[in-house]
């Protein structure tokens, strides 16, 4: 333990002074508190590299997300995307992408292009430290100063008026030019969770004895020899972790008087779980896949799992928009990049869409049949069923004249149309047996 004497002097200045005793004294003078840098390189030292509920929110968030797949039905841009760069895969370019994004709140990507050609031959993630905005007169962006290599270089836009350079950010309310770092809003709880493991672990140094001090109760001074004496014995026999439970031996009036709250006076496990969990709100990680106790957010585990892919997928689609009207440019024309819906990557989520019912669209089919195709929410485009990475299960009602009856559950994408019937309606059933938004088909309708 580390023994902090105030008002501390030489002894040659106290017998200059006219004392030849030593007075206790104690000092207790509240501080305000001191916050962290909200800076994006602050925030990346103090979060992903110290703090282990940030680094594995913002690890489960990116790799989720750059496991699912992107998809172009253009040639150039499909070779980019299962290649960005060369001995580079996909998941690692887009992995240090969204990394990039969770912790600066920008990601950067810079489109390399042969000499003499128009179109990208490879897209380099730039780390946002070495990006820095040039702006106008205007305070507009102008270039981007890209440091590297003990220089710096410009990349700006050209004649025709597209810029090498993508930039995804979210929107930032202080800064036109820089994106807001979603761990920013979180800084204070990152403190605080940062400060409660260094107090921690200067509690275990020291024996996980809280601050105190040794109060003379004769109503005089200590002389000076006892009193080196005194912090002699203190600072060999009872400081550290290797002195943890010896037995203090106090005489001659003195009393040990603490000076410190101890951790369950602190509730210290409690305040640390509270700021764990709003690192992990501002992060988009459910507290209970990080193996925080006492959160009831989320009934299970199963549902927390379910709510993390529905916020992963928002995060991967922003990225995937990006790209398609980027490229537009350097490729000659317009280009679609979209996330895959289907494969093994994202079975969790569309095996929670299964249980959250979504309306038939587009139903088209030969006639007198009903063919269903389903839009899942967040994804550009339709797909036709049946879905192979589940079945699914549909109820039809009929109108005759007296109102929807008659409800049938079926499998198939194809059902007969009921004779007789004025009005059909279909809707998806989910695997909990909550019924989705229901359709109506009317006789005559050009769907059929």
């Amino acid at each position: 333990m580390t023994w902090n004497w105030p008002f501390a002097k030489s002894r040659q200045a106290l017998k200059s002074a006219g004392h030849l005793e030593w007075p206790l004294v104690a000092l207790s003078e509240p501080r305000a508190a001191s916050w962290g840098s909200r800076e994006a390189g602050a925030l990346t030292r103090d979060g992903y590299l110290k703090n282990a509920v940030a680094y594995r929110c913002v690890r489960m968030v990116a790799e989720a997300a750059a496991s699912i797949p992107l998809k172009s039905g253009h040639e150039g841009v499909a070779r980019l995307i299962r290649q960005p760069m060369p001995e580079a895969a996909t998941a690692g370019f887009v992995e240090a992408v969204y990394t990039e994004l969770l912790l600066t709140g920008n990601a950067f990507v810079e489109a390399v292009r042969l000499p003499g050609e128009t179109a990208a031959a490879a897209l380099a993630p730039i780390r946002t430290g070495r990006v820095r905005p040039v702006k106008d007169a205007a305070g507009w962006v102008e270039t981007w100063a890209v440091k590297g290599q003990g220089r710096e270089r410009r990349v700006g836009r050209e004649a025709s008026g597209w810029c090498p350079m993508m930039q995804v950010k979210p929107y930032n309310p202080a800064d036109e030019a820089m994106g807001l770092p979603p761990l920013a809003a979180a800084r204070r709880a990152l403190d605080l969770h940062n400060a409660g493991a260094d107090w921690a672990k200067a509690l275990i140094d020291n024996a996980a004895k809280p601050s105190g001090a040794l109060v003379y109760g004769g109503g005089g001074r200590i002389p000076a020899d006892q009193f080196d004496r005194l912090k002699e014995e203190l600072a060999q026999s009872f400081s550290g972790a290797g002195n943890a439970g010896r037995p203090m031996l106090l005489e001659g009036g003195l009393q040990w008087q603490a000076l410190s709250l101890s951790p369950a006076e602190m509730d210290f496990q409690e305040t640390r779980a509270m700021a764990a969990r709003e690192i992990a709100l501002a992060l988009g990680g459910p507290p209970m896949l990080l193996g925080i106790l006492g959160d009831n957010t989320y009934a299970n585990y199963r549902e927390a799992n379910a709510a993390f892919w529905r916020m992963t997928v928002l995060l991967a689609q922003r990225f995937a928009g990006a790209p398609s009207c980027w490229l537009d440019e350097p490729f000659g024309e317009d280009i679609d990049v979209r996330l895959e819906p289907l494969g093994e990557a994202t079975h969790a989520v569309f095996e929670h869409r299964a249980g959250l019912p979504r309306k038939p669209v587009r139903l088209a089919a030969p006639p007198g049949f009903v063919r269903g195709a389903r839009a899942g929410a967040g994804y550009a485009g339709y797909w036709d069923l049946p879905d192979p990475a589940r079945a699914a299960t549909y109820a039809m009602e009929a109108d005759f004249g007296a109102g929807f009856a008659e409800r049938t559950e079926t499998a198939l994408t194809e059902a007969a149309w009921p004779a007789g019937a004025f009005t059909l309606r279909i809707a998806e059933t989910g695997t909990d047996g909550r019924i989705g938004e229901w359709l109506s088909i009317p006789a005559g309708s050009p769907y059929l």
